[in-house]
């Protein structure tokens, strides 16, 4: 399930859009980034996506291992080989 991440901000959208195309265009097909909390209230962690169109859309239903996130065990999570 995705939807328009109404909570947003601009800046953020922009920076959060840039950063998904930047991982596509490093290979992931479907890259998603993590929301750390649950934004649409259904109980299920949230993640950030892209939709056909290359905006950002809230992506539910995901799991962490699906995302483009990696922990290095310290227990603060990163994109990337952090």
């Amino acid at each position: 399930m995705s939807s328009t991440p109404a909570q947003l901000p601009e800046a953020d959208f922009e920076a959060t859009r840039s950063i998904l195309l930047a991982w596509r265009a490093d290979g992931v097909p479907r890259p998603l980034l993590p929301v750390y909390r649950d934004e649409d209230g259904d109980g299920v962690p949230d993640f950030y996506g892209l939709d056909d169109a290359d905006q950002v859309v809230l992506v539910s239903g995901a799991t962490l291992t699906q995302s483009v996130a990696r922990s290095t065990g310290d227990g603060a999570e990163g994109g990337g080989d952090e």
